[in-house]
């Protein structure tokens, strides 16, 4: 499979990652920011578009950000069994990671990390290092059972959180 192409807009403040350039997709809306557009028939990724990226990929001072999926609540079951295979799958889980947000009643947060490799140096855009963390819920109503995504690493670099 070739490389996928990474173009970023500054006026629209996008970021195209097309895996299959020229392809018919359909596309599903995982959240407000991230829209999947896949070959339903070949179950592959055709592009992942990621709107706002500059607010999604911005990491906090306590680490990096997670988002809901709130589109696949949508979704038919045999479409949901799509998605996640392509997500799960190469080449998406390479800019996207997949967890499940499951609150318990703890008193700590649980740091983890994550190892990559180092950013290629003729890239001009590299997509920040993110990982997945748990904590424990600040506030009712939290949502319980939903799928969230984390931008994975396209420069990847070895760290984790303070303890």
């Amino acid at each position: 499979m070739k490389e996928p192409v990474i173009k970023y807009d500054e006026i629209s403040d996008s970021l195209y990652i097309t895996f299959e350039v020229g392809k018919p997709a359909t596309g599903i809306e995982l959240n407000d920011q991230i829209l999947l557009r896949i070959n339903k028939d070949g179950r592959k990724a055709v592009g992942i578009p990621i709107f706002d990226y500059s607010i999604m990929s911005q990491k906090t001072e306590i680490g990096p950000r997670i988002f809901p999926l709130h589109g696949l609540e949508e979704l038919s079951d045999e479409t949901k069994e799509i998605v996640y295979e392509i997500l799960l799958g190469h080449p998406v889980n390479r800019f996207l990671y997949l967890s499940a947000y499951s609150p318990v009643n703890i008193e700590n947060i649980i740091p983890v990390t994550m190892i990559g490799s180092k950013c290629r140096e003729n890239k001009k855009l590299c997509l920040p290092d993110l990982a997945i963390r748990q904590e424990r819920p600040r506030e009712s109503g939290l949502l319980t059972g939903r799928t969230f995504v984390a931008f994975a690493p396209l420069c990847e670099t070895e760290f984790s959180w303070p303890i």
